[in-house]
């Protein structure tokens, strides 16, 4: 049986960064106990979660650990650039050296959406969409796109997976 870890990481009357060194500890203590994954969501604007990066939170987690994999359920796609967000993805998997783990969602929270200045409705196209981009941008040499949400010129990614 495997064992894992999962931070909404919740506002809980703790300062943010006294709230992010505790789960830093404890997931080194949980690597020392034999557990084998941890996640993170992402969520904006709210006590419900003060996490709007997880991928800060992992590439933080990585330099703690030696075994444990890491991974964020989810990184919200409509949010995200998704070049910029496959490009920080391929560095976050070097430097993790494979143990990073790449969740992707559309998102569930309308509030986020709108405070953001995007449609709700729009966000199940936005995220097959933004799919698509990162897909090719880590399994083809060049690639470019054009598409309703996105535009990109021909280009390489940089780092690669």
């Amino acid at each position: 049986m495997n064992f894992g870890l999962f931070f909404y990481c919740q506002g809980r009357g703790v300062p943010d960064d006294q709230a992010y060194a505790e789960i830093l500890d404890q997931i080194v203590l949980a690597e020392q106990l034999g557990f084998q994954e941890c996640w993170f969501a992402e969520h904006h604007f709210t006590d419900y979660s003060v996490l709007p990066s997880p991928n800060l939170m992992i590439a933080a987690a990585v330099q703690r650990t030696r075994h444990m994999r890491f991974g964020n359920y989810i990184n919200i796609l409509p949010f995200h650039n998704p070049m910029r967000l496959a490009a920080e993805a391929a560095m976050l998997d070097n430097l993790a050296r494979g143990r990073y783990d790449f969740g992707v969602g559309k998102g569930v929270r309308p509030g986020e959406f709108e405070k953001f200045g995007l449609d709700f409705d729009d966000r199940v196209a936005m995220t097959e969409e933004a799919t698509e981009i990162v897909l090719k941008a880590w399994t083809q040499e060049q690639m470019s796109y054009e598409g309703q949400f996105w535009q990109f010129p021909k280009l390489r990614l940089r780092p690669s997976v």
